[in-house]
């Protein structure tokens, strides 16, 4: 309890007077939502920024790279305790586990460069952010050991949705999946990405679920982009997702 002093009467007690108590508990619990839809793969195929692709699916390429560098190979804001699972929106109906929930960051990188990445579909948005809040209650309530407690200690239950908002199936109701996240403590990053997002759908799932909303590319009211002369760029990506870690250490 060093550094932290507790006052009674404006007279500062001992430890041993309190019931104060400090864990070093702390674990980030992160489902990362990837959307492989059409219209994201349709906006991959016009980044020029990303390099040489390593990849012959561009949007894959890209989610490789930023997914990999920002948060995967990233032990500072998310440290070696944090429980990691990759999902895939591909079509209606065909969300996709890469890899279930692990503090193994060489099995996420394995999984995540092994995905086939090459169906590009329907985005069915809500039904794969639901998919993950379940998927985080039930391992939450299915781990073991200090595994059973994320509801009621200090850990952060978190879904990361990486997408341009496009929603085009089921139209389904936001609140109704955000109301489902603040009853199981989960807070929902949503990042967006893609060609002219659509930033109303995803600020509202993310802040109204007490998390946070990352726009890039935000539209003017003319159509244009503001500040990349309408290209969508990597580089947004990654600022964005490096604002996400900073706000998750």
């Amino acid at each position: 309890e060093e550094g932290i002093t507790v006052f009674e009467d404006a007279i500062p007690l001992e430890s041993s007077e309190t019931q104060l108590s400090v864990s070093d508990s702390f674990r980030i619990n992160l489902v990362i939502l990837l959307d492989y839809s059409n219209s994201m793969f349709l906006a991959a195929q016009t980044v020029t920024d990303q390099g040489a692709p390593e990849h012959p699916d561009a949007l894959h390429d890209i989610y490789r790279k930023a997914v990999r560098s920002q948060i995967l190979n990233n032990t500072t804001d998310f440290p070696a305790n944090t429980n990691i699972a990759l999902l895939a929106i591909v079509d209606r109906n065909n969300i996709q586990m890469i890899h279930d929930f692990t503090t193994n960051r060489a099995a996420l990188v394995t999984a995540l460069e092994a995905f086939p990445g090459t169906t590009h579909g329907a985005s069915a948005i809500l039904p794969a952010v639901n998919d993950a809040l379940i998927r985080l209650f039930d391992f939450e309530q299915g781990g073991v050991g200090d595994q059973t407690s994320g509801f009621t200690d200090g850990v952060v239950n978190a879904v990361l949705l990486i997408s341009d908002g496009r929603q085009t199936t089921p139209p389904g109701d936001v609140s109704e999946t955000t109301d489902d996240a603040k009853d199981l403590r989960t807070r929902i990053f949503a990042l967006s990405w893609g060609n002219q997002p659509n930033q109303g759908f995803m600020a509202d799932l993310s802040l109204s679920s007490d998390g946070q909303f990352y726009p890039t590319g935000t539209p003017c009211e003319n159509g244009v982009v503001v500040g990349t002369g309408g290209q969508i760029l990597m580089q947004e990506l990654l600022n964005r997702l490096a604002d996400f870690a900073r706000d998750m250490a």
